[in-house]
């Protein structure tokens, strides 16, 4: 573990990347893992890959419905808010770093809203069911 000193002479711990025979400083942390910016990149855009993948259906727009979405969520909160916090605090990015920080935040919020969406139409498709089930009335009222 390394220990910086800054100007207020408080001790910031920084922790080594967790992957075997990377000694760089870590950047984020995502799964529980310390990873350096490159290695956390690299993760995210694995995660995402696999999570996009799983998603497409004969049109491509959908999750499928094996997919945990409570599974799903968790992940793209943290790999956005960490995506985010690496922006933020290194003032030392390249142009292709900052770029692929940007994509994994814009990656993460189209999933996060098939997912919202999806949910949406379970639900409605659920509710409708139900209504048919105890012969609910299914008709909307007109105004």
């Amino acid at each position: 573990m390394i220990v910086e000193r800054t100007q207020n002479t408080e001790a910031k711990f920084l922790r080594n990347c967790e992957v075997r025979s990377c000694e760089k400083i870590s950047a984020a942390l995502l799964h529980g893992q310390d990873l350096c910016l490159t290695h956390f990149l690299t993760k995210a855009y694995e995660y995402l890959e696999s999570f996009d993948r799983r998603g497409e259906g004969p049109g491509g727009k959908q999750i499928s419905r094996s997919l945990n979405t409570a599974e799903a969520r968790s992940f793209l909160k943290e790999c956005s808010i960490q995506a985010l916090r690496v922006s933020l605090r290194s003032a030392t990015l390249t142009n292709l770093e900052r770029s692929r920080l940007l994509d994994i935040l814009l990656w993460t919020g189209e999933l996060s809203d098939r997912l919202r969406c999806q949910r949406s139409a379970t639900n409605d498709r659920l509710t409708l069911a139900n209504k048919l089930a105890h012969g609910g009335n299914t008709a909307t009222p007109q105004g």
